[in-house]
């Protein structure tokens, strides 16, 4: 949810949001409410299960840092479906974001795949300076958390 609460009136065909990043499904987290549907949900007659979830940082002289993330899905329900497989990244201090998602091809029941999903460096914390003109990388050390699964 947006709520919106200003001490100021806005000018006029202006508007005042005073809850910053705290919207959508950033709002419902911050305030600590249960969504009915929680961002990124879909229907599906089928459910599923992840496993193995694996991150490999690549890294090099001169390059933006980068993650491949993994994961083996597996229809666990009676129906064939698709999946949609989400990754969420977060620096300290920083908002919860999703970095990254794709569809898997309609698996069968008991069928699984194994999943990659790229996050470059704007998904793992990179910001951008208004005074230098660009997108800055976080500092080396910086700690990223992932988060992986079907919603936020």
């Amino acid at each position: 949810p947006a709520v919106a609460t200003a001490s100021v009136e806005a000018p006029p065909g202006e508007a005042i949001y005073s809850e910053g990043l705290n919207i959508g499904h950033r709002g419902f987290k911050s305030n600590t409410i249960e969504p009915q549907f929680p961002f990124g949900h879909g229907l599906s007659y089928s459910s599923f299960i992840y496993s193995e979830f694996r991150a490999k940082l690549l890294s090099g002289s001169g390059c933006e840092p980068q993650i491949i993330a993994s994961v083996r899905v597996r229809n666990s329900g009676t129906r064939a479906g698709a999946e949609v497989p989400q990754v969420y990244t977060q620096i300290s201090g920083g908002p919860r974001s999703l970095g990254a998602f794709t569809r898997t091809k309609v698996l069968q029941p008991g069928e699984e795949v194994h999943v990659s999903l790229q996050l470059g460096p704007r998904a793992l914390g990179s910001k951008y300076n208004v005074d230098a003109g660009r997108w800055q990388t976080p500092s080396a050390g910086t700690e990223v958390c992932l988060e992986i699964g079907s919603s936020s």
